[in-house]
């Protein structure tokens, strides 16, 4: 059986490494207080990324990823493709996929890890007041949904993170969708 490190080595684009530029902003992360909040582990080596089922309030597994050196478009797409193989596993064994719906702590990872970087990821990503506001409202969103086949190819990681002008009526639409594939 696959381990959920195996799994985030396994997913999207390499990590950018640090080193580049001495002028970017260092990260720090908001610590995780419980095992039900994505945030900083207690060894501050890790995030930990709870996974839930269904309504469970509980996680029904915690993931531990490795702090990123840079939080960059690698980044966020190695995210995406973490969470999509996360609810690709599950969802292939049955005895979980009756469970209902596969997430994760939005919250705690909007807090601890976007919220926490703000600076950061200004100056690494470019993002202006308008974008980062998206990113802090709605990343969660996007990183289930990297190619935006919920959003009838309007919203997508191509615009989301860069077109400050996305009409507020394909955002919402956007949104609805994605919760409507929640509750399936």
């Amino acid at each position: 059986m696959r381990t959920w490190q195996q799994l985030w080595d396994e997913s999207g684009p390499p990590l950018t490494q640090g080193g580049a530029d001495p002028n970017v902003p260092p990260l720090t992360f908001g610590s995780s207080y419980s095992d039900e909040v994505c945030g900083l582990s207690n060894d501050g080596m890790r995030i930990l990324f709870p996974i839930f089922l269904g309504i469970n309030p509980v996680p029904m597994d915690v993931a531990m990823i490795p702090l990123p050196e840079i939080m960059d478009m690698a980044f966020f797409e190695k995210m995406a493709a973490f969470i999509a193989r996360i609810k690709q596993f599950l969802r292939s064994i049955p005895s979980v996929a009756s469970h209902g719906a596969v997430s994760w702590d939005s919250g705690g990872f909007l807090e601890n890890v976007i919220d926490a970087n703000e600076v950061h990821l200004r100056y690494v990503n470019g993002f202006n007041d308008v974008v980062f506001n998206r990113v802090l409202e709605d990343v969660d969103l996007i990183l289930n949904d990297w190619n935006g086949e919920h959003s009838n190819g309007t919203i997508s990681h191509a615009n989301f993170f860069a077109n400050e002008n996305i009409d507020e009526e394909a955002m919402q639409q956007f949104r609805n969708n994605i919760f409507a594939t929640l509750i399936k």
